[in-house]
């Protein structure tokens, strides 16, 4: 796997050209997201820019970008599908074995709510202060 060997460069045939490709750091990431929230107009160019490295001989962002503006939308879905197969994602499910009875299952990673995104001391912190206005409300009654 070119992940492995710490490639990380990809190449995909699509609609007659040849586009290089990576897959996105973590801190390509953070840069894409406050791209995206100034250019939430061009979320789908702005996702595809983001990832390309060279289509042909075009190896310059602003030649990029102006070639994938010039694209018709659907195009531009179909060629971030195509990257987004090789990206992956993130793996939301693990393999979990029951300590009893020894069988496996794979189990989802909860990734929503505060429970998950907020350390503990702050929901600690969360659940006091709406304890405390819950005893307010009481009182006040």
């Amino acid at each position: 796997m070119k992940i492995a060997a710490g490639e990380n460069r990809f190449e995909l045939e699509f609609d007659g050209r040849l586009f290089v490709h990576k897959l996105l750091t973590g801190s390509d990431e953070r840069r894409a997201g406050n791209i995206l929230m100034k250019k939430r107009s061009e979320l789908v160019t702005t996702s595809i820019a983001q990832r390309v490295i060279a289509i042909d001989d075009l190896d310059r962002p602003a030649k990029i970008v102006s070639f994938l503006e010039d694209m018709d939308l659907d195009i531009q879905l179909e060629l971030l599908d195509k990257l987004e197969d090789v990206d992956g994602g993130i793996e939301t499910e693990f393999e979990v074995e029951c300590p009893r009875c020894e069988n496996e299952f794979r189990a989802p990673v909860p990734f929503e709510g505060e429970a998950f995104w907020m350390p503990r001391k702050r929901l600690r912190q969360k659940a006091k202060r709406s304890n405390r206005a819950t005893r307010t409300m009481d009182l006040d009654s």
